[in-house]
């Protein structure tokens, strides 16, 4: 072999090496992250639970095997305490994404429809433009659920449509019971 291949295989192989040291690094890095980064999810999920139903004191998780469903991962219903004498409504755990980021939802609705929609992350839209603009309309009533967000200026078009879809479908999800 020439000098030029052994000079390629070398340089081949470092390069290999390199490679598979990062590979290694990277997944240790995340072996070590994995847990505070399910924590910090739960607390996250937590949080936006209390601040749709700030009086509720239990969630109880539904099933949602059995449901088609696009955007929600979660379902509970929030009770005042663990007997269940007062339900205050249901806790919808949704997230859609586009190209230009996601945005994750807490959706609370009850028997009077929408009651409130708590933002657990939103790496979509600028600042707090789609909130401002948009969620907090939702919140007030002064938006409808089922108002299309093309027809607002929010300057935060593209999130607020991923929220109609995530408030559309726990919308739904609970006119069916789930």
């Amino acid at each position: 072999m020439n000098s030029l291949g052994k000079k390629s295989l070398r340089v081949g192989g470092i390069l290999c090496a390199i490679g598979g040291i990062a590979a290694l690094l990277i997944g240790g890095v995340y072996a070590l992250a994995e847990p505070k980064i399910e924590e910090n999810e739960a607390l996250a999920t937590k949080k936006a639970q209390q601040a749709v139903f700030p009086s509720a004191n239990y969630f109880l998780a539904n099933d949602l095997t059995s449901a088609e469903l696009d955007t929600i991962s979660a379902s509970w219903e929030a009770y005042e305490s663990e007997q269940k004498a007062t339900l205050y409504g249901s806790l919808y755990k949704g997230s859609k994404k586009n190209s230009y980021g996601e945005v994750s939802l807490m959706v609370g609705v009850s028997s009077k429809g929408l009651e409130k929609i708590a933002i657990i992350s939103d790496t979509e839209s600028y600042g707090k433009t789609m909130e401002n603009n948009y969620l907090t309309g939702l919140n007030d009533g002064s938006i409808l659920p089922t108002k299309d967000p093309a027809d607002l200026k929010t300057g935060a078009t593209f999130a607020c449509k991923l929220v109609y879809t995530i408030v559309n479908e726990a919308l739904a999800l609970y006119q069916e019971g789930k």
